[in-house]
């Protein structure tokens, strides 16, 4: 690729607002070797027979609630909920469903979560390209991309977290080309469409996208803003149609336009109104964390990422949507192998990728190091990786047997009338027909209700009074509980507390089932 002498200034960096070259037209040969990698991984995963196995419980929530919206929309298992009830992204339920119409469910979220990685993957072949790698050094940076910190455990989760980093990493690539064409333009406000839809914190990220484009209009048609406004105007019209009917839907099936498993694990985990200094503990500790997964990616990433408009938004967008959870649950950023955090991997990589252009001042004579800098950072990004792939091995195969025993112990050993009480509302709900109770509220929303009454204003210290409650107006019969989730939570400490008794049965493990006997209620006292 040849590019302007301007775009390899240094110093100064690009100007404010400036885009990152556009890439020539080549054959696609770095996404040709993405798709048979993938493909050989995804074929190693059915030669192993794991292929349809999950490494997170919230997968099969996704997996339940696609069955569920197949099936009309009425949940059976859950009488307060519909399929939309502890999705947190409804377009990734629909695109699971409408799989499942050729496909077994588990088969259609499989085909999902490698085509979320060959996405995201090609995003950052197209951000390596553009800066003038060519086609080695772009299939090497797509690498480095895919293999940093926890991504192969998120690409792969049974989420839609593979395909918001895709959608992540692609706005901030057509953002640094929208001004060179129509269509880059239009596929940039697609996407601004599809973000909010995707997961609720990139709404964060479509806007400021949409303000700035605007902005740049602006600054195209000589500071006129009526002209800039007018020519947005197509644009937000498109992007309004996409996320609307969403919105709507999300509106009339659980009555509020935001996903209602953010209030649930805000009111559960109770983390609002902890003390500052352990909060700010908390999210630097998980940060710092997340970032030393990148390697040596991570400095020039953090260097060259406010160099462009581009990174500069992705920036902006990581520091407000960090702040969020510092304020409201900064412990979230721990879950899941960092899940939450990992859609800020593409901001990171859309940073690195700025030495291919930073390349030829800044080496000079070394004509081949931007291809060499791909090499470089691929190399220790897959040793970074192995410990992340060891704990996907480790957690599909906890899945195969501790998720998959109690579930078989529960269908198969309870009575037909037992009703659980449960936290991790997925594989139990997939793989049995018993009613359930979601202590939690992500499928039982009237679970959240008890939780801000009482968990989240004492900061978790009458939790197992909102569990009491929930388990008597569920009238449950059993419990299923996670050990660790017991020693952290006091689960069954608390049940017993509120005067409930509690007796381990069936197989041990991870999770163990308690038989439940509600308390005695209190003897009448005798007339006068």
């Amino acid at each position: 690729m040849s590019a302007s002498p301007t775009t390899f200034a240094a110093p100064p960096p690009p100007a404010v607002g400036a885009a990152l070259p556009s890439a020539r037209l080549s054959a696609p040969r770095a996404e040709a070797a993405l798709a048979v990698l993938l493909i050989a991984l995804a074929g190693l995963q059915v030669a192993r027979g794991m292929a349809t196995v999950f490494p997170l419980d919230d997968a099969y929530i996704v997996l339940h609630n696609a069955q569920v919206l197949l099936a009309g929309g009425v949940d059976p298992k859950f009488t307060e909920a519909s399929a939309l009830v502890g999705s947190t992204s409804p377009l990734h339920l629909i695109l699971v469903a409408a799989l499942g119409l050729i496909l077994p469910l588990p088969a259609g979220l499989t085909l999902l979560a490698f085509l979320g990685a060959f996405a995201y993957g090609c995003g950052l072949i197209a951000a390596a390209r553009r800066g003038g790698a060519g086609e080695g050094g772009a299939f090497a940076f797509a690498l480095a991309g895919l293999l940093a910190a926890h991504s192969p455990f998120q690409l792969l989760n049974g989420l839609e977290t593979g395909l918001a980093m895709a959608a992540v990493m692609w706005a901030l690539v057509l953002y640094g080309d929208a001004a060179t064409g129509a269509m880059r333009r239009w596929l940039l406000w697609i996407l601004i469409g599809i973000l909010p839809v995707l997961r609720p914190e990139l709404a964060v990220l479509g806007l400021l996208l949409g303000a700035c484009d605007l902005w740049r209009m602006r600054d195209e048609a000589g500071g006129a803003t009526r002209t800039a406004v007018r020519r947005a105007l197509p644009y937000a019209v498109a992007a309004g149609l996409i996320v609307a009917p969403f919105l709507v839907w999300q509106w009339v099936d659980t009555g509020t336009v935001l996903p209602g498993t953010i209030g649930a694990k805000k009111a559960w985990f109770a983390e609002t109104d902890l003390p500052i200094g352990l909060k700010a503990r908390s999210l630097v500790t998980d940060t710092t964390q997340f970032l030393a997964g990148f390697g040596l990616t991570v400095l020039p990433a953090l260097l060259l990422l406010p160099t462009t408009a581009a990174g500069r938004i992705g920036a902006v967008f990581a520091a407000i949507v960090l702040a969020l959870y510092f304020h409201e649950m900064p412990g979230g950023l721990s879950h899941n192998e960092q899940r939450y955090l990992h859609v800020f991997a593409p901001v990171v990589m859309f940073g690195a990728a700025g030495l291919f252009w930073a390349g030829p001042e800044r080496f000079g004579a070394i004509g081949r190091m931007p291809n060499a800098v791909a090499a470089v950072l691929a190399l220790p990004a897959a040793l970074f990786a192995l410990p992340g792939l060891a704990r996907y091995r480790d957690a599909t195969a906890f899945t195969a047997g501790d998720l998959d025993r109690v579930a078989r112990h529960a269908r198969e050993a309870l009575p037909a009338n037992a009703r659980l009480l449960i936290h991790d509302a997925g594989y139990i709900a997939w793989a049995t027909t018993l009613p359930l109770v979601d202590m939690v509220g992500l499928k039982t929303p009237s679970s959240i209700a008890d939780h801000r009454a009482l968990t989240l204003p004492s900061n978790g210290t009458r939790r197992g009074e909102a569990i009491a409650r929930i388990a008597a107006r569920g009238a449950v019969s059993h419990a299923v509980v996670l050990d660790d989730w017991n020693d952290r939570f006091g689960i069954v400490d608390g049940l017993i507390a509120a005067g409930w008794t509690a007796t381990p049965t069936g197989p041990a493990g991870a999770y163990r089932i308690y038989r439940l006997t509600p308390p005695t209620a209190p003897a009448a006292a005798p007339a006068p």
